[in-house]
């Protein structure tokens, strides 16, 4: 029993103080056209599994999503698939930067990881693309 309250009084975690403004980017592949409309600059969004704010919409690019597929040769070639779209956001916000990690709202970012996400219009999952954090050059390593 005194190890049990122990861990809930003495290990309790605490909210870090957001000690930076970083920007990162989201890969959301392969959406339909209305999704593309709905991701718009300016835009807030949050974290799906805890409603907290990870940042908001800066930029955004559109292109078209592209599959393998074989040829009659025997190749892979990339090919355009119609009506489905790859966007790559730009997001900024406040987070906790740290020499372990980079954290945002709740959520520990890293690259290549999948993160579910919604707008007031909008709910998608994207991968971490990139993050430029303070102290981080642009190859990643610091």
């Amino acid at each position: 029993v005194a190890g049990g309250a122990y861990k809930l009084w003495k290990t309790k975690p605490r909210a870090a103080a957001q000690n930076a403004t970083i920007r990162y980017q989201l890969l959301v592949e392969n959406v339909r056209i209305p999704t593309v409309e709905a991701l718009q600059e300016g835009q807030t969004v949050r974290d799906v599994q805890n409603n907290l704010v990870i940042g908001r919409i800066v930029s955004k690019e559109v292109s078209p999503y592209q599959q393998p597929v074989p040829t009659l040769e025997g190749k892979i070639v990339m090919a355009g698939v119609p009506d489905r779209y790859n966007v790559l956001l730009t997001l900024e916000g406040p987070a906790v930067v740290s020499p372990a990690n980079i954290v945002v709202g709740s959520t520990e970012l890293k690259v290549g990881a999948t993160l579910k996400f919604k707008t007031n219009y909008a709910y998608t999952t994207g991968i971490i693309y990139r993050i430029f954090a303070p102290g981080i050059p642009a190859g990643g390593t610091p």
